[in-house]
């Protein structure tokens, strides 16, 4: 039986060269969106250098209100150690039987560390959980740093998440159909060296991969990660300076520039394929930017519809009730002729039912729902969903 870290090591220069895991099914409805992660995910972004934040927490002096609201958020949470997960810290004994790989891991939890092992394969030894990737409103899921013989760090995402719609752990999006190659992929996926650093950055404000771990970190989607580094505006702010040196306040901002900075993490159209842009892809379910940009209320509103006309961002999005986002239809679809540009009022139901019938939620993996964001009259695009459904 060759110890775990030799095979990890093995794993890992086989995986260089060309040998890696691969997918020969075609993948089922539950498991396409989350293809997309690895597939079209690859665009990073620029960092400004890490002495110019400040952390979110600085700005709460003037602004606590808004940080209050914030830290109700799934913003707040997206990026924390394994051990910091409250639910992760009772794992100690849990078994879960993998099926498809004919293994059982089994887990431990001794204070900071929580691990993995696979007694069939690996005997005694164990594999440990260090990064908690999600807010939990649908998932977290479970990210270990490795070194790459090819130079700088390589990620395995864990062979398991946790659901929050049934609170199970469950085989993670994507992993179904993915081959092992080597032993030590029982554990998970490995996430290319390009590919992780741009994973964790859409979890943090602020990020650096070194030597397998994870550096010059401000944990979670906060603050900065919208408005930009934060250390300039609190020290103009402190010295009566009119320039406050931060990006998006209420009148320097546009709404493409708004979805622009949403996409970030979200997804552009530009980094999808043109031939997954189509209303019965769910992957665009997933990534509500690109389907917004799609929508007619978008292209027809001379790009003025934005994710701001229906969400506040220091909000969370289930504070607002379902009538509220469809008061911000009916604004425009109430068939007023003092409009420049008239909006048809909505024949079947004209002051409720917006959401339901233009935006459902879609399940795009068991227990899992995202609004579809590509707003449209679906009834030709329901027809191709259930064609899916039914292969």
């Amino acid at each position: 039986m060759m110890p775990l870290k030799r095979v990890l090591l093995v794993l890992i220069a086989l995986w260089n060269s060309g040998c890696g895991s691969t997918t020969h099914e075609e993948p089922s409805r539950t498991e396409i969106a989350s293809d997309a992660e690895a597939a079209i995910a690859s665009a990073k972004r620029e960092q400004p250098p890490f002495e110019e934040f400040a952390g979110t927490e600085a700005c709460r002096d003037c602004h606590e209100e808004v940080f209050q609201s914030y830290l109700k958020t799934g913003h707040a949470q997206t990026l924390r150690h394994a051990y910091e997960v409250p639910f992760l810290q009772g794992l100690d004994g849990h078994q879960f039987v993998d099926e498809l790989r004919g293994v059982t891991l089994h887990y431990h939890v001794s204070g900071e560390r929580i691990e993995v092992s696979i007694p069939e394969r690996f005997g005694d030894d164990r594999f440990e959980l260090q990064y908690a990737l999600g807010s939990g409103a649908h998932g977290i899921t479970c990210l270990t740093l490795l070194p790459d013989v090819a130079g700088g760090t390589l990620g395995i995402e864990h062979r398991l998440t946790w659901y929050e719609s049934d609170k199970k752990f469950r085989l993670t999006p994507g992993h179904r159909n993915l081959e092992a190659v080597q032993d030590s992929e029982m554990f998970g996926r490995i996430v290319h060296r390009d590919l992780v650093g741009r994973c964790v950055s859409c979890h943090a404000t602020t990020s650096r991969i070194e030597n397998e771990e994870i550096v010059d970190l401000i944990p979670h989607v906060g603050c900065e990660s919208c408005h930009g580094p934060g250390r300039a505006h609190i020290r103009a702010v402190n010295e009566g300076k009119p320039d406050l040196a931060i990006k998006f306040v209420a009148d320097s901002w546009t709404p493409e520039d708004e979805i622009t900075v949403c996409a970030e993490c979200h997804r552009s159209e530009h980094e999808i394929p043109d031939e997954v842009i189509r209303t019965d892809e769910l992957r665009i379910v997933r990534f509500q930017s690109v389907g917004l940009t799609q929508s007619r209320c978008y292209t027809e509103s001379a790009k003025a519809f934005s994710c701001a006309t229906c969400h506040n961002p220091h909000h969370k999005p289930g504070d607002r009730s379902g009538t509220a986002y469809e008061a911000v239809c009916i604004d425009c679809h109430d068939g007023r002729t003092e409009r420049e540009t008239p909006e048809v009022r909505c024949r079947v139901s004209p002051e409720e039912g917006c959401i339901k019938c233009h935006m459902p939620p879609v399940e795009i993996l068991p227990g899992v729902h995202f609004a579809d964001h590509w707003i449209r009259i679906r009834e030709r695009d329901d027809e191709r969903l259930r064609a899916l459904d039914q292969r």
